[in-house]
């Protein structure tokens, strides 16, 4: 349909200083070749308006997948004799930048989680923008039909003492801010803290002692319109005594992640509520680590140490049992009900998430570095 309507998808153009080359290696429809690889042809036309872009420029390219995984040969090495400085791209359905030799970005999708409600990493159905000055460029990702968007904290983190919540409104109108809620009933104003381009940026910091262990729904809207934005958030202050009787058991598979079969390269601290509970082997394996009742509260952190700086491990199947209640963190639960919505259950069990560094993110092993359960009251 792109063909049909727009014409050729391998073409290029400059604005301000920056040469734009979109690169087409998916969907070349060329017999016998193979996925995600650049044929010859198209490969020699990309060396052939890289040379010819105007005096000075940076290059920045776009294309369904990161350049270096399959489609040119010393891709790094290409990139610097060309001058590549970012890759726009898509398939993952993220919103995720890369910082490599040549680094990507990953721009979210129209479609969400292939025509469901949100992207793999729940950001909304949406779009990046981009703005260009010279060489420099700045972006921001945009919902469909949103205007408000809750930068932080992420959705389903842990929270305690102060909570400081910063958010954007694209395009305020003239008195327009926003405001944020735990209740849906009192309200408290954000504070305006600057302008980016088309959008204004809000901030409040606000003190969750008042509040009681375990879910919470943060709510930001604007005083104009009926724009909501909610996300659930754990609140843990440690302030809940369970007087549990029965230990819990943390479950959780290392490696074997579709796409991201990494086991760490040494051995791993397993920190549950600032206590360490277990230390993980350099291998892939299937864990049920019992939790002493007494370290248990309303609200549960985990963590993972690794021993190497930059290892990292995939982990999937991650929940903790307690009085035959199987529990996940907030934001993996979320994530999981968004892939079954394109998925089966089949696959669902092999996907997972990344902690620590050293693999690439991808719909099926997304990142997260401390995980929340909040226990029920009975």
């Amino acid at each position: 349909m792109f063909w049909e309507y727009l014409g050729t998808n391998l073409f290029s153009f400059e604005y301000g200083k920056i040469h734009f080359t979109i690169i087409d290696y998916v969907y070349h429809l060329k017999k016998n070749a193979h996925h995600n690889s650049l044929i010859p042809e198209h490969l020699r036309w990309l060396e052939q308006d890289l040379e010819h872009r105007g005096t000075g420029t940076t290059v920045v390219t776009a294309s369904e997948n990161i350049l270096q995984r399959k489609a040119i040969t010393n891709f790094f090495a290409f990139g610097k004799k060309h001058n590549i400085r970012l890759q726009l791209v898509g398939d993952w359905h993220i919103v995720y930048y890369h910082n490599a030799p040549v680094p990507s970005r990953v721009a979210g999708a129209l479609c969400g989680e292939w025509w469901s409600d949100r992207c793999s990493d729940l950001s909304p159905q949406g779009y990046m923008i981009y703005r260009v000055k010279g060489t420099e460029l700045e972006s921001f990702y945009k919902g469909l039909d949103e205007r408000i968007s809750i930068i932080s904290p992420v959705y389903g983190g842990g929270v305690k003492d102060t909570i400081t919540v910063q958010a954007h409104l694209v395009q305020p109108e003239k008195g327009e801010h926003l405001s944020l809620s735990f209740d849906g009933v009192t309200w408290y104003p954000m504070q305006k803290t600057g302008l980016a381009f088309y959008r204004g940026l809000f901030s409040a910091s606000f003190g969750t002692t008042m509040l009681p262990d375990g879910i919470t729904q943060l709510q930001v809207k604007s005083n104009k319109g009926n724009e909501i934005r909610i996300q659930p958030q754990a609140i843990d202050n440690r302030k809940t005594e369970l007087m549990a009787q029965k230990p819990a058991v943390l479950k959780f598979v290392i490696g074997d992640v579709t796409l991201a079969k990494k086991a760490p390269d040494q051995k791993v601290k397993v920190i549950f509520n600032d206590k360490i509970i277990a230390t993980l082997t350099a291998e892939m394996k299937s864990y049920a680590i019992s939790i002493n009742h007494k370290i248990l509260k309303k609200t549960n952190s985990l963590r993972f140490i690794f021993s190497k700086p930059n290892d990292g491990m995939s982990i999937r199947n991650l929940e903790l049992v307690y009085k035959g209640t199987h529990i996940k963190d907030l934001r993996v639960a979320a994530i999981d009900q968004t892939r079954l919505n394109h998925w089966d259950k089949t696959t669902l069990e092999k996907s997972g998430f990344i902690v620590g560094q050293g693999v690439y993110p991808t719909p099926f092993a997304i990142y997260q570095q401390m995980f929340y359960f909040v226990l029920p009251d009975k």
